[in-house]
């Protein structure tokens, strides 16, 4: 009887994973040509932050982030 049991929740494990497997796949192949098709807005898009002056805000906001955190983090020590 448990001989029965474990190999049903084998098959039971195998199938569930086999259904994820090709659910997944699936699921890529629909949205790769959705990606492709957005690639040069997305390209474009980023290009244009990396221009100054973004790319100039960006960088000093990040800076202002990192300074700001590490000196609250200091006066709570």
């Amino acid at each position: 009887m448990e001989s029965l049991t474990s190999n049903l929740m084998l098959t039971v494990k195998f199938l569930l994973i086999s259904i994820g497997a090709v659910s997944s796949a699936i699921a890529i192949k629909s949205s790769v040509p959705l990606i492709l098709y957005e690639f040069p807005t997305i390209w474009s898009g980023l290009i244009s932050w990396l221009k100054p002056p973004y790319l100039y805000i960006l960088l000093n906001g990040i800076i202002i982030i990192i300074a700001a955190t590490s000196r609250s983090n200091r006066k709570e020590q």
